[in-house]
């Protein structure tokens, strides 16, 4: 989606000594050029990105398809991945073809909907740290900042990604994959399937 989802964590580790880079992917946030058609391209981006800022060794952090991309980096680019947080990762992400179908359609509702599973009913009562923001609408305008088709192009790639657990096996750095017990998206089950598998 956007680097501006990352805001609070980038300033925490940059507070505690690290070097910091939250990239928005080719056709998203601030990032020029079309969104890449594949989570394969996607792992190739990130590895150039590293190269191109001349880090010895990344340490990488990834949620939901992010976990995808960064999964794929690391199994065709060990030499340049230290550790990986995979944060709601599973080895594969089907996606539900109404859901799909609004997306690449440029459909608004497809970020309502999407918001709206992903938070659950407990979603709409709030429930935000600070005091006056949402959950959902922040998800939401996030998402409405971008593209509805690049979301769908993200959808598509997810959807098409067959290899996650291929990946998965590849991966020689040390990885967490934390995981909720409320995640509708990424089940605890589908987590653990794919953590039996690094």
């Amino acid at each position: 989606m956007s680097h501006i989802t990352w805001v609070l964590q980038t300033r925490y580790f940059a507070f505690h000594g690290y070097s910091v880079l939250a990239i928005d992917m080719p056709g998203h946030g601030y990032s020029e050029g079309p969104a890449l058609n594949s989570i394969e391209e996607m792992g190739d981006w990130i590895a150039q990105v590293i190269d191109a800022s001349d880090i010895k060794e990344a340490s990488l952090i990834g949620h939901s398809q992010g976990c995808l991309v960064i999964m794929e980096c690391a199994a065709k680019h060990p030499e340049k991945i230290k550790t990986l947080s995979l944060m709601g990762g599973a080895g594969a992400m089907p996606l539900n073809t109404e859901l799909l179908s609004l997306a690449e359609n440029g459909d608004p509702k497809a970020v309502d909907l999407m918001m709206d599973w992903v938070h659950g009913p407990a979603g709409h009562f709030g429930g935000h740290a600070v005091p006056g923001l949402h959950h959902i609408n922040i998800g939401g305008t996030i998402v409405r900042n971008g593209s509805i088709k690049v979301l769908g192009k993200d959808f598509r790639a997810c959807d098409s990604y067959k290899r996650g657990f291929e990946s998965a096996v590849k991966i020689k750095c040390p990885v967490i994959n934390i995981l909720g017990e409320s995640d509708r998206m990424c089940t605890v089950k589908e987590g653990r399937k794919l953590a039996e598998k690094i």
